[in-house]
């Protein structure tokens, strides 16, 4: 028996009112749980955090590494200032889910800004055949939001057929709290046709979601992932995403 696990069991042993065996049992249940948890997140191709790293203050998407484009015309918010990172898209000062580290992306739609869709995106990536993607959202109640997962392959863009809608909703203090089950989506990833459209994504010019795809997928690495977020509401609300993964 591996000594971590001998020393784990006295201690349980010791705090408990079982016998030996039983803690053994407790010890070796605690690290294979730990141990489990560490191998899954660690085998992540692709972890997105959203970290804000200066405290009590919104930032743009250019502080960490994405880009950000906003409405039919693609308008470029990547390095955005003023009310477009207090109202627009932007990494939020405010904690996430998980809660640690502080930060998650935040999407302003209809409010004064008059942005209904954006696509923020991540390139210079190289995944090799991932098996699936997640992330969590959480939204104003009443909104009514679409979001579709973004990769590129080669220099093309394409978003998932299939849309998501928040099921966790609340103010922007009660999505460290929401329950992962309600806020995480999951999203097997293929590369059959009909699980995806067309995306184009020029910036300063056009930003737009296309018809379904003809062929299959490149069978090429991932080079970049996003979001496509869009409403079809007039409603002002904000959408809140964080913990964006791709996973072998």
């Amino acid at each position: 028996m591996k000594p971590h696990v001998i020393s784990l069991a006295r201690r349980v042993a010791a705090s408990f009112p079982i016998n030996f065996s039983q803690a053994v049992l407790a010890a070796g249940a605690i690290v294979g749980f730990f141990s489990a948890s560490s191998i899954c997140r660690g085998e992540a191709l692709f972890v997105e955090e959203f970290a804000n790293q200066v405290s009590g203050r919104n930032q743009n998407l250019s502080t960490i590494g994405w880009e950000a484009y906003g409405n039919a015309s693609a308008d470029n918010l990547t390095s955005a200032k003023g009310t477009e990172v207090t109202g627009g898209i932007f990494v939020a000062s405010g904690a996430g889910n998980p809660a640690s580290p502080t930060g998650f992306l935040a999407c302003g739609l209809m409010n004064d800004l008059a942005f209904n869709e954006y696509a923020a995106i991540k390139t210079g990536l190289q995944l090799d055949n991932p098996s699936k993607f997640s992330w969590r959202m959480h939204s104003t109640p009443g909104s009514q939001v679409d979001v579709r997962l973004l990769v590129q392959i080669g220099d093309k863009w394409y978003a998932s057929s299939k849309e998501f809608n928040p099921q966790a909703l609340g103010g922007p203090g009660e999505f460290p709290a929401a329950d992962a089950k309600d806020c995480e989506v999951v999203l097997a990833f293929s590369r059959k046709a009909e699980d995806w459209k067309h995306f184009q994504l020029e910036p300063g010019s056009s930003l737009a979601l296309g018809e379904a795809l003809n062929a299959d997928l490149p069978n090429s690495p991932v080079t970049g992932v996003g979001l496509y977020v869009a409403t079809s509401g007039q409603t002002p609300s904000m959408l809140r995403l964080d913990t964006l993964e791709a996973l072998p």
